[in-house]
């Protein structure tokens, strides 16, 4: 075998997270358990001492208030007036501490994910696209591809070929470029018709192809049995591939057609815009900030909902 492929896939790459899910990104969801189990911890234990405090001597502190000083920590607001039991104080002051390294951790990761966009990691195993929401398949013709899934004992390749869908090409490309569906075909292929047909002039493109090699084939050449110049053939060939020239002869062929290709569609403009877009300083705008402004009209509609409540509740619960 002169030259070597194997099946892959190919997919759209994942597109970055809703903007309003940024508030949450900076944290995984069991820090965040974390951080909700230690602040109502933190208000439990600090209502523990405020009791104590009251009990031993005349000054009082309202659990209001106690709660909103261990809450206010996190908000980076001042505090007025300390606990004079000096189990109170030293508390609050290991807990400003560690209030100061979750919000300051917190602070620099949800600046880095407004400035750059988080994007979950694409898929590049056949089985990470079976334990996917994708759909995946090939064409319609039956070849070397639909007989391997078709026949093969292995778990893997019988569950997938259970759920395999078949279209034109044209339809799955179509799916692919929508985001729904994996096309399953030789990598050679697949980067190749990437490259051609779904790049810009700077050769990015949308779509991803699988790091996985699955199945791999060869391709050989045939000669008539007993052919005296074999002995020649295979020493010349197995010369070019030692050396690196089929690896060459593909990458020149596919910079051949995406030039061919991209020529048609690159422009001094588009490419002068295209270089201004890569170095221009990241400016926010309302799609970087919606979810600070959801967050602010969610808190403004609680409170009115509160005062409504308040106002509606006040001639019941007012001493006469």
């Amino acid at each position: 075998m002169f030259f070597t492929d194997s099946i892959t896939f190919i997919t759209a790459k994942s597109p970055p997270s809703a903007p309003w899910q940024k508030l949450i990104t900076p944290f995984q969801m069991k820090v965040w358990v974390c951080v909700v189990v230690s602040v109502c911890g933190g208000v439990l234990l600090y209502h523990v001492f405020c009791h104590i405090q009251a009990t031993i001597s005349s000054s009082h502190l309202l659990d209001s208030h106690a709660s909103m000083r261990i809450l206010a920590s996190f908000l980076s607001q001042s505090l007025y007036g300390y606990l004079w039991l000096s189990a109170g104080r030293v508390f609050l002051g290991f807990w400003f501490l560690y209030a100061f390294l979750v919000t300051t951790h917190y602070k620099t990761s949800l600046t880095s994910n407004l400035a750059v966009p988080f994007i979950p990691p694409p898929l590049d195993t056949l089985q990470q696209l079976l334990g996917s929401n994708l759909k995946y398949g090939m064409e319609e013709i039956k070849g070397s591809r639909h007989q391997l899934f078709s026949t093969s004992r292995i778990p893997l390749y019988q569950r997938l070929w259970r759920d395999m869908q078949f279209y034109s090409y044209d339809n799955i490309m179509r799916m692919v470029m929508e985001g729904t569906f994996s096309y399953i075909n030789y990598r050679s292929f697949l980067v190749l018709r990437m490259l051609i047909h779904n790049s810009n002039p700077r050769r990015k493109t949308d779509l991803y192809v699988a790091k996985e090699n699955s199945f791999p084939t060869g391709s050989v050449w045939y000669l008539p049995k007993g052919t005296p110049y074999l002995k020649n053939f295979n020493a010349v060939m197995w010369r070019c591939v030692e050396a690196g020239l089929m690896n060459k002869w593909l990458y020149d062929l596919y910079a051949g057609y995406v030039k061919e290709n991209q020529d048609q569609k690159l422009s001094q403009e588009e490419e002068k815009t295209a270089v201004e877009k890569d170095t221009r300083l990241v400016v926010f705008t309302l799609d970087h900030l919606q979810g600070a402004f959801f967050l602010f009209f969610f808190g403004h509609g609680c409170g009115l909902l509160l005062l409504f409540l308040e106002l509606l509740l006040t001639p019941y619960t007012s001493s006469p």
